[in-house]
């Protein structure tokens, strides 16, 4: 958005599992946050029930954002060198993302596994979503 006062920029991170800006703009004021439902959540306003949406979506095999905002555009607080997150985070949306799986895929792993190769799973993903997705592939039926 052109002309959008951004007074400050959270890059995302994988450590983090978020990203934020603190808008100044007036009709856009306040910090607009993204990232894992399970990192947001402690964060959030009491009673956003988004655990059985996560739960459905992460066991689908998809991989789950929420989009969050507090009215205040406050500045971060440095806590061991990484910003902190607010409190009272308002919940706006949630975006569900599905990583396409290669056609090839369960019968390379399955040509892996006849062959004695115990095949591991290293992902940032939610464990819901990773169970979903190895399931998809043929691994731990």
């Amino acid at each position: 958005m052109r002309g959008l006062h951004v007074r400050q920029e959270i890059p995302f991170s994988s450590a983090r599992k978020w990203s934020a800006l603190v808008v100044d703009e007036s009709t856009l004021r306040g910090v607009y946050v993204l990232g894992a439902p399970d990192v947001l959540r402690p964060f959030l306003v009491p009673d956003s029930n988004l655990g059985v949406f996560v739960a459905e979506e992460t066991g689908r095999g998809l991989r789950v954002l929420l989009f969050a905002r507090s009215p205040e555009p406050v500045q971060f607080q440095q806590l061991a060198g990484e910003p902190c997150l607010p409190q009272g985070l308002i919940p706006l949306g949630a975006i569900s993302l599905r990583d396409t799986l290669r056609p090839e895929a369960r019968e390379t792993l399955a040509q892996f596994v006849a062959l004695g190769v115990q095949v591991k799973i290293i992902s940032g993903d939610h464990p819901r979503t990773v169970t979903a997705l190895a399931t998809q592939v043929g691994l731990g039926e």
